[in-house]
């Protein structure tokens, strides 16, 4: 079923030693029935399609790591925010999807497959329609019935749960799908990052109590971390904010990485992580900040859901560093805003022009509806008692404000924020900052690309769609739900992110393409052709480069595309019987005498390597 792409094939784990099999390559073996040690089964790059372009990283990239991928010969650009998956993407791709069918199995879901066509109608009963609107790909058939592409499948498979369980025998049920979404991006960025057409693991989850879908919950939790390990690549596991999804529990699963587009925050003490969507920092007593000038006073505009209120935040343009001299620009921290005025809408591009056209002033006075009304909050870290601030703020109100008689319209409500007792900053969390979870610890706050996130639903889809079962004392009751996403495309672009270097792609061992490539010198390709069938039939995902290029030409291709081992015979084979092991993610460049046959040292050699990838 994977022909198209080449896979290793054959490999028999009675043969492996000291490296398992990928999921994959176990996968692939039971369908097999040729001989390792064929010559046809030997991966060649000659047979295989790799449409790299030229060995230079252009100067005006955008995103390095994207570029690589397109220059290495793993993806290409079809529109904006659409891929193709070429055969080294799409290897890729497969090994990481088997990776996951290993995780989910050991959690006992059943996969499936669902259609990327959704209804109107039943994201309208769910109330996600509204909410998603301008992002979802819509079309409607000849009868004129309205349908959708799905950006995700709740809904989907929740119609398909209450269809098909009557009783509280047939649960649990772990549900999963490997498939595409689609999303309509405003401003697709970051190659693989954020399209408009990506790969996505969902997993639902549907259970009797609210208990055991907690503890499916926390199982799922245990499954995602288990698979983040096999990648060998630091992450976090944050507290989340469960947004349009909804749900009552949410964390996240991120790679730090400075090209991500979330803020994680993580304490050094005891661990507490959450993103900074969730987050609100708060202090007993605030430190004053000094405002001479109007560069040391931002302001923050926003109106209300229903465009009757005009909400204006005051906060200091900068705070010192809690380390050095150096300041860092402040942002508003929306989740504070969002805590003291529930009802704004922070969705709106154009605030106060949004609230002036809603709100016409009156011809003959001046005046606005009496309906309008303003909303100010001011960071208590600023002086208001300082006749300096007072000049400041009038002089940073917005023109829209003014009345005819050169005054500026009253404030009907100021608002303190405070909670709890403590005085919450009106400005995002910065490191350095103190953990609001111990109270002891200073915080970091890390760049990070959210690869995962797993959602505790409730009956948050159950309720509207009617998913119900008969428990064991015949009283009909609603399903609690789960919901568990991989974002699988995106984790193929987080991890080029953040190994790639000057040279090329890096990918751990698990998903690499191919574990190893042997290159030979001229002359050398009989023996190549023997080393990469004595490694392929012990179990080290081998490819033989047998393209009529230079051996310069190849090693940078090598490096390009990301192989972890590349295994050379080059002069040294032909003189002394050795091989060389190159590992750049290690940093080894290493010979190992092979004497006039592969020896195991270099097979232990290679596995050795390999468990550190």
């Amino acid at each position: 079923m994977y022909h198209q792409v080449g896979l290793v094939r054959c490999l028999s784990s009675s043969r492996i030693t000291g490296h398992s099999l990928s999921p994959l390559a176990r996968n692939v073996s039971r369908t097999c029935s040729r001989s390792t040690t064929s010559s046809s089964s030997i991966q060649r790059l000659s047979r295989f399609w790799i449409p790299t372009v030229g060995a230079e990283r252009s100067r005006d990239a955008k995103d390095e790591s994207h570029e690589l991928l397109i220059r290495a010969g793993y993806v290409r650009q079809a529109h904006a925010g659409i891929f193709h998956m070429l055969p080294l993407g799409n290897r890729v791709q497969q090994k990481l999807e088997a990776l996951i069918d290993k995780h989910m199995e050991s959690i006992g879901a059943a996969k499936v497959s669902l259609s990327t066509i959704s209804s109107e109608e039943l994201w309208k009963k769910t109330g996600r329609f509204v909410g998603h609107g301008g992002e979802l790909f819509g079309f409607h058939d000849r009868k004129d019935a309205k349908f959708l592409l799905s950006p995700t499948h709740e809904e989907e498979i929740t119609s398909l749960v209450a269809s098909t369980v009557q009783s509280y025998k047939d649960l649990p049920l772990r549900l999963y799908q490997i498939g595409r979404k689609f999303r309509d991006e405003a401003r697709p960025r970051q190659g693989l990052l954020r399209g408009r057409e990506f790969t996505m693991k969902d997993l639902y989850t549907f259970d009797i109590t609210e208990q055991q879908a907690r503890q499916t919950y926390e199982e799922v939790r245990q499954a995602y971390r288990a698979l983040l390990d096999e990648l060998k690549l630091p992450y976090l596991v944050a507290e989340a904010d469960s947004g349009n999804i909804g749900g009552t529990l949410s964390h996240e699963y991120h790679f730090v990485s400075a090209k991500g587009e979330d803020n994680v925050i993580s304490c050094g003490s005891c661990g507490y992580t959450i993103n900074d969507e969730l987050a609100i920092t708060s202090v007993d007593q605030p430190d004053q900040i000094p405002i001479e000038h109007k560069k040391d006073l931002s302001r923050w505009i926003g109106v209300t859901k229903d465009r009757n209120s005009l909400v204006i935040a005051w906060f200091p343009t900068t705070t010192q560093q809690h380390s050095g001299n150096d300041s860092i620009r402040n942002e508003v921290n929306p989740n504070v805003i969002k805590a003291l005025v529930p009802d704004v809408d922070l969705s709106v591009e154009n605030p106060l022009e949004t609230w002036d056209k809603a709100n016409p002033r009156r011809e003959e006075t001046g005046s606005r509806p009496s309906s309008a009304q303003i909303i100010e909050i001011n960071d208590e870290r600023l002086p208001f008692s300082a006749s300096t601030f007072t000049f400041l703020q009038q002089k940073l109100q917005p023109r829209e404000l003014l009345l005819p008689s050169g005054k500026f319209n009253s404030i009907q409500f100021q608002l303190r924020p405070r909670k709890n007792g403590k005085s919450m900053q009106l400005t995002r969390t910065l490191t350095g900052d103190p953990c609001q979870k111990c109270g002891d610890g200073k915080v970091t706050v890390d760049r990070a690309i959210e690869v995962g996130h797993t959602f505790h639903l409730s009956t948050r889809y159950s309720v509207p769609l009617s998913a119900t079962f008969v428990d064991s004392n015949d009283v009909r009751q609603t399903i609690e739900m789960g919901c568990h996403g991989i974002g699988v495309s995106r984790l193929v672009g987080a991890i080029a992110s953040m190994l790639s270097d000057a040279k090329g792609l890096n990918w751990p061992a698990v998903i690499a393409p191919f574990s190893a490539v042997v290159v030979p010198a001229n002359g050398n390709e009989d023996a190549a052709e023997d080393v990469a069938k004595k490694l392929l039939s012990n179990g080290i995902d081998t490819v033989l480069d047998d393209r009529k290029k230079p051996m310069g030409w190849k090693l940078n291709d090598a490096d390009l595309v990301g192989y972890p081992l590349i295994v050379v015979l080059g002069r040294a084979w032909k003189t002394e019987g050795k091989v060389e092991v190159q590992c750049r993610r290690l940093g080894i460049k290493e010979e190992i005498q092979c004497g006039g046959d592969v020896s195991s040292a270099l097979e232990q050699r290679l596995q050795n390597l390999l468990m550190q990838l």
